[in-house]
């Protein structure tokens, strides 16, 4: 009996369809955000070449651009795994802020006559990337305890809570965090406690590097491991992955 090849869709976890995928979210979003210029009669063209521009023609604007990257790549790691797992969460503007103010009162407290004193650097940015992982996965926790407890929905809790940590933040910087002066504004922070700089004459700090990483980290636990393949079945489908034997409730 003579064998029929059918044509097949290449796999979604392959290297051209990741490729593609990739290119097609780009300029999706590239063609969305430049609706927002033609309103105020903008060519979202010479915006755009303005943007990369600024943004790459000079070692300055390079390094601009990888200070404003290593937030936004931790945040995007935030949403890979929370969207993967199932978890609609949309709170993380305030889990960066949530985090950053916790980071802050660490660094003040590093300085001389502060609650932890001087710390070798190895030790103190354990120490603020524990407190910052701490603080913003409690600001989270409190989401899914509304789910999980309550039923609440995640996307709505998790948007109202974004404005509850602005105004959490705008309480710590104009009272226990606030500096001696007139502005509302946290101390300026000891010059030990900054990250390193590594592009001469630029902004750029050794903060990219740990949000690459982290990239790396989150990549081999969602894809290559075992806790990481149990959380995408869960938020695939939370009944087959309870017949299957994973524990749906840890996950």
């Amino acid at each position: 009996m003579p064998r029929l090849l059918e044509k097949r869709l290449a796999p979604a976890d392959s290297l051209w369809a990741i490729s593609w995928t990739t290119a097609l979210a780009v300029v999706a979003a590239l063609g969305v955000g430049g609706l927002l210029f033609l309103p105020f009669g903008s060519n979202p063209l010479d915006a755009y070449i303005a943007l990369f521009a600024e943004g790459f023609s000079s070692w300055r604007g390079f390094g601009y651009t990888l200070v404003k990257a290593a937030p936004l790549i931790l945040i995007g790691l935030g949403t890979i795994v929370a969207w993967r797992t199932g978890f609609g969460y949309l709170g993380f503007e305030g889990c960066l802020l949530v985090g950053a103010a916790a980071a802050t009162w660490v660094a003040l407290e590093t300085a001389a006559g502060g609650l932890f004193g001087p710390l070798p650097w190895p030790l103190f940015l354990t120490l603020v990337i524990l407190v910052t992982i701490v603080a913003g996965g409690i600001w989270a926790g409190i989401v899914g305890i509304f789910r999980g407890w309550f039923g609440g929905n995640e996307v709505i809790t998790s948007l109202m809570m974004n404005y509850l940590a602005v105004f959490l933040v705008q309480y710590l910087v104009s009272g226990p965090l606030r500096a001696s002066g007139d502005l509302p504004q946290s101390p300026r922070l000891p010059r030990e406690t900054w990250l390193p700089y590594f592009l001469e004459g630029t902004r750029a700090h050794s903060g990219i590097f740990i949000a690459l990483v982290a990239a790396l980290i989150i990549w081999v636990v969602l894809l290559r491991s075992r806790i990481g393949y149990e959380l995408i079945v869960t938020g695939l489908n939370p009944k087959a992955a309870r017949f299957g034997g994973i524990n749906v409730g840890s996950r």
